[in-house]
């Protein structure tokens, strides 16, 4: 982990340990020093999530996975989260699939831009996620598709209607 992200949590960890409340705004969650940006809060959730796992107090990491499952619904999934989720939390983790689950019912590609680093960060996204979004898209596709079958002359390239129905009848002789 990150020097302040370490910092952040540690005091995020020493606070719920005095009062056995998380924070609830995002910048609480983020170094004074960091500009506060719900992707980063999300970020902070996630290696608090693990620092719960690793130093064994699991009602620290009870309460930091319902604030992260939270989060996630209501802001959706960013990389940096997903990231460091897929690089740390066992392969089995349900965090894992609800970050799959909310990517594929909410993303729209105009999410990812320059400004806020998406667009950038698409590169880095784990193979794992990527797979798990490609499955669970499948899943999706077999409720809505027509079953129809695909028609080749959708993708021939042909100049006109004539040509393509020509082409159809050459198939159908098949």
């Amino acid at each position: 982990m990150h020097h302040s992200a370490d910092k952040a949590i540690v005091s995020v960890f020493i606070d719920w340990v005095y009062t056995q409340r998380l924070p609830e705004k995002n910048a609480a969650w983020c170094d004074k020093n960091e500009a506060i940006k719900t992707g980063k809060a999300q970020l902070a959730r996630v290696k608090a999530l693990v620092f719960g796992d690793r130093i064994l107090s699991p009602m620290f990491y009870k309460g930091v996975r319902d604030s992260l499952i939270e989060h996630i619904i209501s802001e959706g999934a960013f990389y940096r989260a997903v990231i460091h989720a897929f690089a740390h939390l066992p392969e089995d983790h349900a965090i894992l699939d609800l970050f799959v689950e909310v990517h594929c019912r909410r993303f729209h590609d105009s999410y990812d831009t320059v400004e806020n680093g998406e667009l950038e960060l698409q590169a880095s996204l784990p193979h794992d996620f990527l797979v798990r979004m490609i499955v669970r898209y499948s899943k999706i596709a077999e409720s809505v598709l027509p079953e129809s079958e695909v028609e080749p002359c959708n993708y021939h390239g042909h100049v006109d209607e004539e040509e393509k129905k020509q082409c159809q009848a050459e198939i159908d002789k098949d």
